[in-house]
C-alpha cells in the first residue's frame, strides 16, 4: 500500500470544491438509510490486487469492514447500474427512495468525474440479477442492515459510494 501512496496525484482545489457539493447533493437526495460518499486522490494501479487494496483503504476511512477478495471488478455500465439501483431502492424494503431519473442524474454526475478506463469494483456479485429484490444481491441479512457499494479508481481520483439500509423494527 505504501507503494500505491507514492503514486498519489494531489487533488486540485476546484475539483475538491465540486466534489464537496456533489457529495452533499447525493446525501440529500435519499430520505432514509445511510449513504457514504467519499473521494480521495487518485493512484495509478497496475493490477486488481492493488485496486482491491485501494477499495479497502477507502472503505476503512469510514470504519467499515474490509472486503478484500470480495470486491468484484465490473465494467462501467454494470457499475453505473449498481450505483443507480442502490441510490434508487431501499435495500431492505425494495421501495423507491430516490426517483429513478434523479438516481440516474446523480450517477452520471459521479461517473462524469472518472475516465472511461477507470477501474470499477463493487460488493455485488458479478452475476447477481439487479431486477430482483436487494435481498438477493446486497450483502447482509434480514436481521442486520443490507448494504452495497461501488468504488471507482483512476489515476486522478478514487471514489466510494456505499448505501446501508436497516430493517424496520
Amino acid at each position: 500500500m505504501n507503494q500505491l501512496r507514492a503514486n498519489i496525484k494531489p487533488m486540485e482545489p476546484t475539483l475538491c470544491h465540486s466534489l464537496h457539493y456533489l457529495r452533499r447533493e447525493v446525501m440529500a437526495a435519499r430520505d432514509t438509510g445511510r449513504i457514504i460518499i467519499e473521494f480521495n486522490d487518485g493512484v495509478h494501479i497496475i493490477n486488481m490486487h492493488e485496486a482491491r487494496q485501494l477499495a479497502d483503504a477507502m472503505i476503512a476511512l469510514v470504519n467499515m469492514p474490509l472486503l478484500g477478495p470480495h470486491w468484484y471488478p465490473v465494467d462501467r455500465t454494470r457499475a453505473a447500474g449498481i450505483l443507480m439501483a442502490i441510490l434508487h431502492w431501499d435495500l431492505e424494503t425494495f421501495s423507491p427512495r430516490v426517483p429513478e431519473r434523479k438516481a440516474a442524474e446523480l450517477t452520471g454526475k459521479i461517473f462524469g468525474h472518472f475516465p472511461d478506463d477507470a477501474t470499477f469494483l463493487t460488493s455485488v456479485r458479478p452475476h447477481a440479477d439487479m431486477s430482483l429484490s436487494p435481498h438477493k444481491w446486497a450483502s447482509g441479512s434480514e436481521l442486520e442492515e443490507l448494504d452495497a457499494g461501488v468504488v471507482i479508481v483512476s489515476d486522478n481520483l478514487v471514489g466510494l459510494v456505499w448505501v446501508e439500509d436497516r430493517p424496520y423494527r
